[in-house]
């Protein structure tokens, strides 16, 4: 099911940039803009998902100085050389615009704006955002790191998959503070909330103790309702993965070989598809000009366009950084936490969060 998910999230995102270009809105109408555009809420969807799926990969760890440096390097194996790889794709794109005189760019970004860029820490430091999409990559490289000192902190040397009395009310507390931030910035406080709904999701579906929690976290969420649709997706989420873990239909729905498909390239997916759709597209409009007929050619044909390019990203740049960041695995842990057979063995790197995002909106 959390591939399905992922696979919906990854879809809904895609379809919601395509809406601002040009080409396309020549041809789709007011109604058809306005169903794209709620597909900016996937974002929440991979918020709670990555909560969900970082407590679930960290349940047989203990957490110490090591265990958590082995973590990081995990996750910023698997990360980082796909999300460098599409940075410098998108630096070295203008450069084919200008040699075909498709359209003018923008002037090169300087080294330090790339450095900063590189480091996730662009939105901290109100640089220019080279990739559009990057935002939740830093708010993600942010989850993690507080999400393992809170459970550093709350644990004290027991295995994370059976969270203290301390670990679930720092997770709650922390989780319905977030909802009060309302002020979007480069910082993680106001998704936070979403991550931890995720992480209590997980801690519920497996050890009844920790339900209400989750029953908490939710309702604050609910509560909430009035600051928009950020929350009604991510409540949905969190029931959704809740209900269908209680259930055991966390492995037996799958959603079908597409959902599967899309979420197993959903990162790759995210990392190109403005890339790639707007490549198409922009070319397209050198030739196509106003001839209706040309333009719904050009639309139509960037979708199979987009996902052979993030199909082509996943086999040759995201899956070798899966095998990379697979090498640092975790030792487990000695006794308390469980193995649950909710995710699979297949490659567990693959499995932790293929991370997918949207500009903000106002």
């Amino acid at each position: 099911m959390l591939d399905a998910l992922r696979g919906v999230a990854a879809l809904s995102v895609f379809l919601y940039h395509l809406q601002f270009n040009v080409m396309t809105r020549k041809v789709l109408g007011p109604s058809v803009l306005s169903m794209l555009d709620y597909g900016c809420r996937g974002v929440q969807v991979f918020f709670v998902l990555s909560g969900f799926v970082i407590a679930y990969s960290l349940r047989n760890t203990v957490l110490g100085p090591r265990s958590m440096i082995r973590f990081a390097i995990r996750r910023q194996f698997r990360l980082d050389p796909p999300y460098w790889a599409a940075l410098g794709m998108t630096l070295l794109l203008p450069v084919f615009y200008r040699l075909v005189h498709v359209r003018s760019i923008d002037p090169f970004p300087g080294l330090r704006t790339i450095a900063l860029n590189l480091l996730y820490v662009q939105d901290i430091t109100r640089t220019t955002r080279i990739m559009s999409v990057s935002w939740t990559l830093c708010i993600e490289v942010q989850f993690y790191i507080c999400f393992v000192l809170l459970l550093w902190l709350g644990q004290r040397g027991q295995p994370a998959g059976r969270p203290s009395l301390l670990t679930l009310l720092i997770i709650t507390v922390t989780g319905i503070g977030s909802v009060l931030v309302r002020k979007e910035s480069g910082w993680m406080l106001a998704h936070w909330c979403l991550f931890a709904a995720g992480v209590l999701c997980c801690w519920a579906t497996f050890h009844r103790s920790t339900t209400w929690g989750l029953v908490l976290q939710v309702l604050v969420l609910i509560c909430a309702f009035r600051y928009g649709s950020v929350y009604v997706v991510g409540t949905a989420a969190v029931l959704g993965i809740f209900v269908a873990g209680r259930c055991g239909a966390l492995e037996s729905f799958t959603g079908g070989p597409i959902l599967q498909y899309l979420g197993r390239i959903s990162y790759s997916l995210y990392l190109v598809h403005c890339l790639a759709f707007n490549f198409v597209l922009n070319t397209g409009a050198h030739f196509a000009h106003t001839n209706k007929a040309a333009i719904w050619f050009w639309v139509i044909a960037c979708v199979p366009a987009t996902l052979f390019a993030a199909h082509l990203f996943y086999l040759f740049v995201e899956r070798p950084s899966v095998r990379w960041a697979s090498r640092f695995s975790r030792h487990p842990a000695t006794g308390h936490a469980q193995s649950v057979g909710v995710i699979s063995d297949r490659s567990q790197a693959e499995l932790e969060p293929s991370i997918s995002a949207v500009p903000a909106v106002s």
